[in-house]
């Protein structure tokens, strides 16, 4: 809100946000409004917003979850019951639907597959955590879908850093960042990211 405020201070003409809490911005919105700044939602939509750039989210999910099945099937046959790990985000819609479609292109894609945990994970240090308590509990889980690339990387560093081969647990993830190609490209457990930006080199 503070970063808003300083926006419309400086005399903008937009205002670009993706907001924590949709529901927090009604203030700071007609501040901007009352001098005539646009106020744009960008990934995450807010009541408030002049115009909304947001992704069809379950779709984006439902890549992430077939890409994971088919991964799956490849690695370890698809009569495998796999075990898989998700990293979510409940309070904002917007990777709800994410999530929703994970589940979905997973269930279509490798019907034994089953998700054994689920977590929190927005940034590299909740996804360290959050991997090392899950692997803790769920030794045998070979894949995780995350709702963006921040925790993925986390996971990745976990199972990095434990040896974990390329061929022995899949991270699938949202974002298209530039570390997680890194990832991708360096042959580390990282296998995908779906990039919901401008074509990456």
């Amino acid at each position: 809100i503070t970063q808003v405020e300083n926006f419309v201070t400086s005399g903008v003409d937009v205002v670009v946000v993706q907001p924590a809490d949709a529901n927090s911005l009604t203030d700071v919105s007609k501040k901007a409004h009352d001098k005539g700044i646009y106020m744009m939602a960008d990934g995450v939509s807010f009541p408030e917003a002049d115009l909304s750039y947001i992704n069809d989210n379950f779709t984006v999910g439902k890549m992430v979850g077939t890409a994971c099945g088919e991964w799956l099937n490849k690695t370890f046959g698809e009569d495998a019951k796999t075990e898989v790990a998700i990293y979510e985000w409940p309070s904002i819609k917007e990777c709800i639907d994410r999530v929703d479609g994970m589940k979905e292109g997973l269930k279509e894609t490798a019907p034994n597959a089953q998700v054994v945990a689920s977590a929190s994970a927005a940034n590299v240090t909740d996804g360290m955590s959050n991997a090392e308590n899950i692997l803790q509990a769920h030794p045998e889980v070979k894949a995780f879908m995350c709702f963006g690339d921040g925790g993925a990387l986390g996971a990745s560093e976990v199972l990095e850093a434990k040896g974990t081969g390329a061929d022995e647990v899949g991270i699938f993830s949202i974002d298209g960042t530039d570390e997680a190609l890194t990832k991708i490209k360096n042959n580390t457990p990282f296998k995908m990211s779906v990039s919901l930006g401008s074509p990456k080199g």
